[in-house]
Protein backbone atom coordinates (compact mmCIF):
# COMPACT_ATOMS: atom_id res chain seq x y z
CA UNK A 1 0.00 0.00 0.00
CA UNK A 2 2.95 2.64 0.40
CA UNK A 3 4.36 1.50 -2.25
CA UNK A 4 1.22 2.34 -4.08
CA UNK A 5 0.60 5.77 -2.70
CA UNK A 6 4.15 6.94 -3.00
CA UNK A 7 3.72 5.95 -6.52
CA UNK A 8 0.60 7.63 -6.95
CA UNK A 9 2.21 10.97 -5.21
CA UNK A 10 5.20 10.80 -8.20
CA UNK A 11 2.28 10.63 -10.70
CA UNK A 12 0.35 13.94 -9.19
CA UNK A 13 3.86 15.27 -9.43
CA UNK A 14 4.09 14.86 -12.59
CA UNK A 15 0.84 15.78 -13.97
CA UNK A 16 1.45 18.99 -12.71
CA UNK A 17 4.62 20.14 -14.59
CA UNK A 18 2.87 18.12 -17.67
CA UNK A 19 0.11 20.36 -16.68
CA UNK A 20 -1.54 22.97 -19.58
CA UNK A 21 0.15 26.45 -19.22
CA UNK A 22 -2.05 29.49 -18.36
CA UNK A 23 -1.26 33.12 -19.10
CA UNK A 24 0.05 35.53 -16.67
CA UNK A 25 0.23 39.60 -16.98
CA UNK A 26 3.86 41.20 -16.46
CA UNK A 27 4.00 44.65 -17.01
CA UNK A 28 5.89 45.82 -20.11
CA UNK A 29 6.93 49.31 -21.09
CA UNK A 30 8.60 50.92 -24.13
CA UNK A 31 10.36 54.18 -24.14
CA UNK A 32 11.04 56.35 -27.70
CA UNK A 33 11.92 59.50 -26.43
CA UNK A 34 15.48 57.86 -25.73
CA UNK A 35 17.62 55.78 -28.35
CA UNK A 36 16.79 52.51 -26.63
CA UNK A 37 15.75 50.86 -29.65
CA UNK A 38 17.72 50.01 -32.97
CA UNK A 39 16.56 50.91 -37.01
CA UNK A 40 16.93 47.47 -39.46
CA UNK A 41 16.89 48.94 -42.78
CA UNK A 42 16.74 52.01 -45.00
CA UNK A 43 13.71 54.31 -46.28
CA UNK A 44 10.47 53.84 -46.73
CA UNK A 45 10.77 49.91 -45.41
CA UNK A 46 13.01 50.30 -42.28
CA UNK A 47 11.66 49.45 -38.75
CA UNK A 48 12.12 50.36 -35.34
CA UNK A 49 13.25 47.20 -33.28
CA UNK A 50 13.18 47.65 -29.46
CA UNK A 51 13.06 44.88 -26.82
CA UNK A 52 12.02 44.72 -22.87
CA UNK A 53 10.26 42.35 -20.58
CA UNK A 54 10.92 39.58 -22.95
CA UNK A 55 9.15 41.24 -25.55
CA UNK A 56 10.36 42.81 -28.95
CA UNK A 57 8.40 45.39 -30.77
CA UNK A 58 8.69 45.67 -34.07
CA UNK A 59 7.57 49.50 -35.35
CA UNK A 60 6.88 50.42 -39.34
CA UNK A 61 5.36 53.60 -40.76
CA UNK A 62 2.68 53.78 -42.93
CA UNK A 63 0.48 56.34 -44.80
CA UNK A 64 -2.75 56.27 -45.90
CA UNK A 65 -2.98 58.01 -49.44
CA UNK A 66 -5.70 60.49 -50.82
CA UNK A 67 -6.88 57.49 -53.06
CA UNK A 68 -7.51 55.50 -49.58
CA UNK A 69 -4.99 53.23 -49.83
CA UNK A 70 -1.85 52.00 -47.56
CA UNK A 71 1.73 52.56 -48.58
CA UNK A 72 4.70 51.63 -46.20
CA UNK A 73 6.65 55.02 -45.33
CA UNK A 74 9.59 55.53 -42.76
CA UNK A 75 10.27 55.69 -39.13
CA UNK A 76 11.41 58.55 -37.53
CA UNK A 77 12.96 58.80 -34.21
CA UNK A 78 14.49 61.66 -31.96
CA UNK A 79 13.90 63.22 -28.45
CA UNK A 80 10.00 63.26 -29.03
CA UNK A 81 9.72 60.17 -30.01
CA UNK A 82 8.32 58.17 -33.21
CA UNK A 83 6.79 59.68 -36.06
CA UNK A 84 6.68 59.17 -39.59
CA UNK A 85 8.07 60.57 -42.77
CA UNK A 86 6.14 59.55 -45.97
CA UNK A 87 7.71 61.97 -48.80
CA UNK A 88 10.90 61.71 -50.35
CA UNK A 89 12.84 64.11 -47.89
CA UNK A 90 11.48 65.08 -44.70
CA UNK A 91 12.62 68.26 -42.85
CA UNK A 92 13.29 67.97 -39.23
CA UNK A 93 11.55 68.21 -36.29
CA UNK A 94 7.84 69.21 -38.01
CA UNK A 95 8.22 66.94 -40.83
CA UNK A 96 9.09 63.91 -39.58
CA UNK A 97 5.82 64.21 -37.32
CA UNK A 98 2.99 61.38 -37.30
CA UNK A 99 0.37 63.40 -38.58
CA UNK A 100 -2.73 63.97 -41.26
CA UNK A 101 -1.79 66.66 -43.52
CA UNK A 102 -2.00 65.72 -46.78
CA UNK A 103 -1.71 61.86 -46.04
CA UNK A 104 -2.87 60.34 -42.98
CA UNK A 105 0.19 58.90 -41.14
CA UNK A 106 0.22 55.44 -38.69
CA UNK A 107 2.58 53.48 -36.78
CA UNK A 108 2.26 49.76 -36.75
CA UNK A 109 3.44 48.02 -33.55
CA UNK A 110 4.26 44.32 -33.67
CA UNK A 111 4.91 42.30 -30.66
CA UNK A 112 6.72 39.18 -30.48
CA UNK A 113 4.51 38.05 -28.17
CA UNK A 114 0.66 39.01 -27.39
CA UNK A 115 0.24 42.07 -25.16
CA UNK A 116 -2.30 43.80 -23.75
CA UNK A 117 -1.78 47.53 -25.11
CA UNK A 118 -2.75 49.71 -22.12
CA UNK A 119 -1.68 53.45 -23.15
CA UNK A 120 0.27 55.09 -25.75
CA UNK A 121 2.03 58.52 -24.47
CA UNK A 122 2.32 61.44 -27.03
CA UNK A 123 4.43 64.19 -27.45
CA UNK A 124 2.27 67.09 -29.13
CA UNK A 125 4.04 69.38 -31.75
CA UNK A 126 4.00 73.28 -31.54
CA UNK A 127 2.95 75.13 -34.28
CA UNK A 128 6.07 78.01 -35.13
CA UNK A 129 3.80 81.03 -35.86
CA UNK A 130 1.57 80.89 -33.27
CA UNK A 131 3.24 79.48 -30.90
CA UNK A 132 0.74 76.80 -29.59
CA UNK A 133 0.50 72.94 -30.64
CA UNK A 134 -1.43 71.36 -33.27
CA UNK A 135 -4.20 68.85 -32.25
CA UNK A 136 -3.66 65.45 -30.83
CA UNK A 137 -6.74 63.61 -32.23
CA UNK A 138 -5.56 60.03 -32.99
CA UNK A 139 -7.35 57.01 -34.45
CA UNK A 140 -5.86 53.45 -33.42
CA UNK A 141 -6.84 49.43 -33.71
CA UNK A 142 -5.71 47.02 -31.52
CA UNK A 143 -5.71 43.14 -32.91
CA UNK A 144 -4.74 39.64 -33.23
CA UNK A 145 -6.26 39.51 -36.52
CA UNK A 146 -4.74 42.52 -38.86
CA UNK A 147 -5.30 42.00 -42.64
CA UNK A 148 -2.90 42.94 -44.93
CA UNK A 149 -2.76 47.10 -44.63
CA UNK A 150 -4.31 47.77 -47.94
CA UNK A 151 -7.33 50.30 -47.18
CA UNK A 152 -8.98 51.70 -44.64
CA UNK A 153 -12.36 49.64 -45.19
CA UNK A 154 -10.22 46.55 -45.00
CA UNK A 155 -9.66 47.19 -41.19
CA UNK A 156 -13.27 47.62 -40.27
CA UNK A 157 -13.94 50.17 -37.46
CA UNK A 158 -10.69 52.19 -35.83
CA UNK A 159 -11.22 53.38 -32.11
CA UNK A 160 -11.01 57.34 -32.18
CA UNK A 161 -9.57 59.61 -29.29
CA UNK A 162 -9.98 62.79 -29.24
CA UNK A 163 -7.03 65.00 -27.05
CA UNK A 164 -7.62 68.47 -28.42
CA UNK A 165 -4.17 70.74 -28.57
CA UNK A 166 -2.00 69.87 -26.04
CA UNK A 167 2.24 69.27 -25.29
CA UNK A 168 1.44 66.02 -24.21
CA UNK A 169 -0.93 63.35 -23.21
CA UNK A 170 -1.42 59.30 -22.93
CA UNK A 171 -3.87 57.75 -25.12
CA UNK A 172 -5.57 54.73 -22.92
CA UNK A 173 -6.04 51.76 -25.30
CA UNK A 174 -9.47 50.19 -24.85
CA UNK A 175 -10.17 46.83 -24.11
CA UNK A 176 -8.43 43.96 -21.72
CA UNK A 177 -7.10 41.29 -24.31
CA UNK A 178 -3.68 40.87 -25.51
CA UNK A 179 -3.15 41.15 -29.52
CA UNK A 180 -0.23 40.68 -31.87
CA UNK A 181 -0.50 44.35 -33.39
CA UNK A 182 -1.23 47.83 -32.54
CA UNK A 183 -1.90 50.68 -35.53
CA UNK A 184 -1.73 53.76 -33.99
CA UNK A 185 -1.89 57.01 -35.82
CA UNK A 186 -3.26 60.93 -36.42
CA UNK A 187 -7.07 60.37 -36.65
CA UNK A 188 -7.95 59.65 -40.01
CA UNK A 189 -10.12 62.44 -42.08
CA UNK A 190 -9.05 64.50 -40.53
CA UNK A 191 -6.40 67.23 -41.31
CA UNK A 192 -5.00 69.13 -38.06
CA UNK A 193 -3.07 66.71 -36.27
CA UNK A 194 0.38 66.69 -35.64
CA UNK A 195 1.99 64.27 -32.87
CA UNK A 196 4.95 61.75 -32.22
CA UNK A 197 4.52 58.91 -29.92
CA UNK A 198 6.57 59.32 -26.92
CA UNK A 199 6.05 55.70 -25.40
CA UNK A 200 3.97 52.45 -25.37
CA UNK A 201 2.74 50.46 -22.04
CA UNK A 202 1.03 47.16 -21.42
CA UNK A 203 1.15 43.78 -20.29
CA UNK A 204 2.73 40.91 -21.68
CA UNK A 205 0.67 37.35 -21.49
CA UNK A 206 3.38 35.59 -20.24
CA UNK A 207 3.12 31.22 -19.91
CA UNK A 208 3.57 30.29 -16.21
CA UNK A 209 2.42 26.88 -14.45
CA UNK A 210 -1.28 26.85 -13.54
CA UNK A 211 -0.69 25.84 -9.74
CA UNK A 212 2.28 25.67 -7.53
CA UNK A 213 -0.61 23.60 -5.06
CA UNK A 214 -0.58 20.70 -6.74
CA UNK A 215 3.29 20.35 -6.36
CA UNK A 216 3.05 21.25 -2.61
CA UNK A 217 0.40 18.59 -2.30
CA UNK A 218 2.72 15.72 -3.97
CA UNK A 219 5.55 16.68 -2.17
CA UNK A 220 3.60 16.11 1.21
CA UNK A 221 2.22 12.97 -0.31
CA UNK A 222 5.52 11.72 -0.82
CA UNK A 223 6.75 12.48 2.68
CA UNK A 224 4.17 10.93 4.44
CA UNK A 225 4.26 7.68 2.80
CA UNK A 226 7.95 7.46 3.30
CA UNK A 227 6.93 7.78 7.01
CA UNK A 228 4.64 5.53 7.41
CA UNK A 229 7.08 3.28 5.90
CA UNK A 230 9.57 3.86 8.11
Amino acid sequence: MTKIKTLAAAALIAGTFAAPLTAGAAPVGFNFSAPNGAFVGSGNSNSYVQSNGGVTLTVTGWRLTNAGTFVQASVKQNGAGLGVCDIGSCPLGVGEATDNFGQDDFLLFSFSTPVDPVSVGITGISVPVFGGYFDTDVSYLATNALPPLTTLAALGALTNNNGGTVSGRSVAIDGDVAVNTLLFGTRAGQADDRLRVSSLTGEAKVPEPLTLALFGVGMAGIAAARRRKG
